[in-house]
């Protein structure tokens, strides 16, 4: 009820500040929660996004920061009217919301410890409006913006031999050997297994090539029974007496076809079959020495054979120890659709299709003018991987393999399906270890022809082997350059604007408790302290050389002791002093205490002695009349 009586203008506004924060706070979340997500358009956008949300913040800790400061106004008079305090504590009372050093006088501490406790949270509640525009965040959005440029691509540069081939010239046979950029990139790919790291128009991209390159076909060893029954004793014939011994085996073996003589007539035998014999008697063949004159690329085709390929086979076991199963691998000439896309740099490539068209062989390499320029491309890799593969490897009685001119072991086609039984015969580990768990489910033949066509691919990853940039083929690629989101964490505005919301409640509640105890509101106005100081012991306290209120503030008048209270009204009374029993609420000087209070006493006793003086007077005149 008494509250009920106090003027409405201050608990309005008390709580309308409170109301208002709460508002403007949860119009704060609804704003940035329509954000959340949100492609960022541009930066103008964003900038004034960020300004709307620090305006939102600074308008909640404003409304806040009004209704605790109202409420801090009504224990400050409520404080006052209950105790009495010296005028250095009365200012700082009064400054302590404006002025963090009055947080060091002691009075304030001893006398308004509640005031301290507001006027701190009136100090920390503009924090909220550092906290809660962080809850808006900028970060790159998984959505890209996908947009079509036509650019150069990478083209193979087949206008010439040399970067592929060791070429002879001045007369010389034409293809002698592949280049040392093929023989890194074939060792390269056949080590890793994969493709080579291609270099991207842009990070995150993709485009589509068409193109003819080298393929591999491999298949069983081709021929009638007659052929096979002669390559088994041949094979036989040549290993000698260790075939099928298990101290020690030939577990491996590659080789290409040899030039066959008949040896009554001395005439060559063209027929591929003969060849394949001779080849594979040359790799066991003692005299041979196989770590530098070994055939490694099969020379044997015609000019006239168009249907000739370069061949060559290779041997694996398919269970035990012992090289029991020859496959032989055909080179060819292929078409490829293939699609590349890179994301952040990382590639992946896709071959859409790869269509074999046309079988190749050295024959279209032989001279200077016969050759055709893109099969030399495909013979100087055949040339190369022929020199990886080819050779043996015998698995001793130890258990241990023993590779003789061949590099397959340091191949990824020890990950092959097969060639997982080289070493079963004398352990049960396998070469891999029983445990490394790196093996494929690919047969030997599967993993020679995804070899060739990682080569082949791998082609685009060396600038000497493609073609210059103004002669390359043009063609689309599709570019994805990421964009910007906001995201909303709800939950940083959530505990900032909870807890200033919480603790101005709080405070509002303090407020509108001490306007219930007295039934009057108060306000930290100019006019408020004028009415409160209407008091001539004020006036008879202030000597005339502090009347200006400029700093410092003397020593006496710092400790004299106030009081906000009723006194007595004036001796003699007024009109209205008959039904006064108590004289106007303001500050009054507590008798006794303070150094200032002598002086302020003998001034009161010369103003009291000169009022009698006058009332004498005033009687005298009176009964003269």
């Amino acid at each position: 009820m008494a509250l009920i009586k106090a003027h409405w203008a201050v608990p309005c506004l008390m709580v309308s500040g409170l109301v208002c924060g709460v508002a403007f706070a949860i119009g704060h979340h609804f704003f940035y929660a329509s954000l959340d997500s949100r492609i960022v358009q541009s930066n103008a956008e964003q900038e004034w996004n960020i300004r709307i949300g620090t305006g939102m913040a600074f308008l909640v800790k404003t409304c806040l920061t009004a209704a605790a400061g109202f409420a801090y106004t009504q224990l400050l008079w409520t404080t006052l009217r209950s105790r009495h305090a010296t005028l250095a504590g009365v200012d700082a009372m009064f400054g302590v919301t404006t002025s963090a050093w009055e947080f060091l006088n002691s009075e304030l501490w001893r006398r308004g410890f509640g005031l301290v406790l507001l006027a701190g949270i009136l100090w920390a509640l503009p924090i909220i409006a550092v906290f809660t525009p962080a809850a808006l965040t900028v970060q790159p959005s998984q959505q890209l913006n996908e947009s079509v440029l036509v650019q150069h691509l990478p083209t193979i540069n087949t206008t010439s031999p040399y970067p592929f081939a060791q070429w002879g010239n001045e007369g010389g046979a034409g293809y002698v050997a592949p280049s040392v950029a093929v023989a890194r990139l074939v060792s390269s790919v056949a080590s890793q297994g994969s493709v080579l790291a291609i270099e991207a128009p842009h990070p995150n991209s993709s485009y589509s090539l068409s193109f003819y390159g080298p393929s591999l076909s491999c298949g069983p060893l081709g021929g009638n029974a007659t052929f096979h029954a002669a390559y088994d004793e041949t094979f036989k014939e040549a290993y000698g007496s260790n075939w099928g011994m298990s101290n020690q085996a030939v577990t491996y073996f590659s080789f290409v076809p040899q030039t066959a003589r008949d040896n009554k007539t001395g005439e060559t035998i063209i027929n591929w079959e003969n060849r394949t014999l001779s080849g594979l008697r040359a790799i066991f063949d003692p005299s041979e020495d196989l770590t530098g004159n070994l055939a490694t690329l099969d020379n044997t085709a015609k000019v006239s054979d168009t249907q000739a390929r370069c061949r060559f086979f290779v041997a694996f076991p398919t269970y035990g120890s012992f090289a029991n199963r020859t496959i032989e691998c055909g080179l060819y000439n292929s078409s490829y659709h293939v699609d590349l896309r890179f994301e952040n740099g990382k590639q992946a490539i896709k071959i859409r299709n790869s269509t074999r068209l046309n079988p190749v062989s050295v024959a279209t390499t032989a001279g200077q003018g016969d050759h055709v320029l893109p099969q030399v491309a495909y013979v100087s890799i055949m040339d190369a991987l022929g020199g990886t593969l080819m050779g043996k490897i015998i698995a001793t009685r130890y258990g241990s393999l023993q590779p003789i001119r061949t590099q397959m072991l340091s191949t990824v086609l020890t990950q092959a399906r097969d060639m997982q039984n080289l070493q079963r015969g004398f352990g049960n580990t396998g070469i891999l270890g029983a445990k490394s768990g790196s093996g494929t489910n690919l047969t030997m033949a599967e993993t020679l022809e995804q070899l060739v066509s990682n080569i082949t691919l791998s082609l685009f990853s060396n600038s000497e082997l493609l073609r210059s940039v103004g002669n390359s083929t043009m063609g689309n690629v599709k570019i994805w350059t990421s964009l910007n989101e906001y995201s909303y964490n709800p939950r940083n505005l959530y505990i900032a604007y909870g807890s200033g919301i919480f603790v101005t409640l709080a405070v509002v509640i303090v407020g509108l408790a001490c306007i219930g105890a007295s039934s009057n509101a108060y306000k930290s106005s100019f006019s408020t302290i004028l009415r409160t100081t209407r008091n001539e012991e004020l006036d008879l306290l202030v000597p005339p050389g502090e009347t200006s209120g400029a700093e410092p503030l003397s020593k006496d008048l710092a400790e004299t002791n106030l009081s906000f209270r009723h006194h007595a009204p004036p001796p003699g009374g007024g009109a209205n002093s008959s039904s006064s029993t108590k004289g106007p609420a303001a500050f009054v000087v507590v008798k006794g205490e303070g150094p200032a209070y002598e002086q302020l006493g003998q001034m009161q006793d010369d103003s009291t002695l000169q009022a009698t003086d006058t009332a004498s007077s005033r009687d005298a005149t009176s009964h003269s009349g």
